[in-house]
């Protein structure tokens, strides 16, 4: 796939939604636009074909980490990271979705890369996108 569909979503339903289509062969934006709201999501349906779709969201609304461990992570050390977080947050860790990416090596130990969002606005930025017929 040489060219990609890329949407920036917003924080509420009501935001305007950006998007556009990005040529990795000729290396420029190919079409782009603004949708007024989440529900007009489904006009971008027709613009995938065949193309990759990139979704990104407000980095307000994302919190991210280095979580300091004292050895690589694994698995059970992964489930104790959000209870490690916990104080740090003003919401209940319950109601938060900590999604994990690379751990890096220190001389202390290792840094867990984190990312925080509120379940809630996630499965809402997941129903937009899925309710417009977007994988």
């Amino acid at each position: 796939m040489s060219e990609q569909l890329i949407i920036r979503l917003g924080s509420t339903a009501e935001a305007p939604i950006w998007w556009l289509v990005w040529s990795q062969q000729s290396q420029e934006v190919i079409a782009s636009g603004r949708l007024a709201n989440a529900a007009e999501l489904t006009g971008l349906a027709e613009r995938i074909n065949h193309r990759a779709a990139v979704i990104l969201v407000p980095a307000c609304d994302v919190i991210l980490k280095e979580v300091p461990v004292p050895t690589k992570p694994n698995r059970q050390l992964l489930q104790a990271i959000p209870y490690m977080l916990e104080e740090e947050q003003a919401e209940d860790i319950e109601s938060l979705l900590v999604l994990f990416a690379e751990a890096r090596a220190t001389e202390q130990g290792y840094l867990q890369q984190v990312a925080v969002v509120r379940k809630e606005l996630f499965l809402e930025w997941l129903s937009w996108v899925e309710d417009a017929g977007l994988q």
